[in-house]
């Protein structure tokens, strides 16, 4: 175990009049602890909006980002001191992108725009067919939503081999978890929708651990990632090739900018803003070739991946210097012309027609793009 190899404990939650508190306690074998509070007082839960949400909801999505945050620092190589985080309304995107997040189940998959569930079973009423160790079950993200498993980074890293199962409820379906197995062997796994902060006082969250999925793709399986997990997929390629992260914010503070809805023209300027910004990696110039070192990121990038003698496709780097010049273009009216040639390369007419399509179109296309260079990074490492 290397010195950042940390392991993240739980150390108390509290929801009440006051607000909403969660601790975390990070160590290393080198016995070094950095520590982590993060607070959410009840007059900002007010200001969001979020009254009329329950304590646990709120308490999660707290528990969420914070441990979002305090992963990412340690997994980005930086080892915090102890820290008193307080959310407020300002970091509502963070705290709702967050409170998205757990929904987020490793299990679920996405076969030809279809969702499924692959912790399903022999037993299960709903399933439909199984490859190799694999069953798949139909599901939503609703369906999903309302399962007891664990969810994201609250699920404990050592949570493994988990069965869910079809119950009928009152008016649909819902996904439940019936067992699951413990790495470490742990007797409390017994009852696994506990293994999360506030459950079990074994839960653990290793960040090393989750950096990478370990359960491999389901042949002929269509997996669509959204831009953040595109953003991460190659930020953590990159830091195995070359031992830092690649870009300059935390991939959860970046969720909350990309993954927010657009909505309107302005909501579009946002994303479009946010993603080129996500864009201007941090490489240390060492790893550039002298004649790129005054390009921007993504021409940085390319540069290195040349000087490493691998084949580059220029498709990806297409896409990615196509947004650019959305936003380039859209903040200088005598570029109008490149505005329209960056929308025709994305199928585009215009963005004013239907800023939320536009966005995905192009938050797609730039997805496909990053996780082909991740690929790319991975098998010439």
């Amino acid at each position: 175990m290397s010195e950042n190899d940390w392991t993240i404990r739980h150390r108390g939650s509290r929801s009440d009049y006051r607000g909403h508190e969660v601790s975390f306690r990070a160590a290393t074998s080198a016995g070094r602890p950095a520590t982590a509070l993060f607070r959410l007082s009840d007059i900002e839960v007010v200001r969001m909006g979020w009254a009329s949400l329950e304590g646990e909801q709120i308490l999660a999505a707290v528990a969420m980002a914070g441990l979002g945050l305090f992963a990412e620092g340690l997994r980005l190589g930086v080892r915090p001191a102890d820290m008193k985080w307080d959310f407020t309304a300002e970091h509502h995107r963070t705290l709702l992108a967050a409170s998205l997040g757990n929904a987020d189940c490793r299990w679920q998959r996405w076969i030809d725009g279809d969702e499924y569930c692959s912790a399903s079973g022999p037993g299960d009423p709903d399933l439909l067919s199984a490859d190799g160790p694999t069953y798949l079950a139909p599901t939503t993200g609703h369906i999903c939503g309302s399962c007891d498993m664990p969810k994201g980074a609250l699920r404990c890293s050592a949570l493994t081999h988990p069965l869910v199962t079809t119950i009928e409820a009152s008016r649909s379906k819902q996904r439940a978890l019936v067992t699951a197995q413990c790495s470490k062997g742990m007797p409390e796994v017994g009852d696994p929708s506990q293994c999360q902060p506030g459950g079990h006082s074994c839960w653990r969250f290793h960040p090393l651990e989750v950096a990478t999925p370990v359960a491999p793709p389901l042949v002929g399986e269509r997996k669509v990632l959204s831009l953040p997990e595109a953003l991460d997929r190659l930020n953590t390629a990159w830091r195995t090739r070359f031992g830092s992260g690649l870009l300059k914010e935390l991939p959860l503070l970046l969720t909350s900018r990309l993954a927010a809805p657009v909505g309107n023209l302005d909501g579009f300027v946002s994303r479009i803003n946010a993603l080129v910004t996500a864009l201007e990696f941090r490489i240390d110039k060492k790893h550039v070739p002298e004649s790129a070192r005054d390009m921007g990121g993504v021409k940085k990038l390319r540069a290195v991946l040349e000087s490493m003698g691998l084949e580059v496709p220029e498709t990806p780097f297409q896409a990615l210097g196509a947004a650019i010049a959305c936003r380039s273009a859209g903040e200088h009216v005598h570029r109008s012309d490149e505005m329209t040639s960056a929308l025709e390369y994305f199928g585009l007419r215009s963005i004013t027609d239907d800023p939320q399509q536009a966005w995905t179109t192009i938050s797609q296309a730039c997805s496909e793009a990053l996780a082909e260079l991740a690929d790319l990074l991975s098998r010439g490492a």
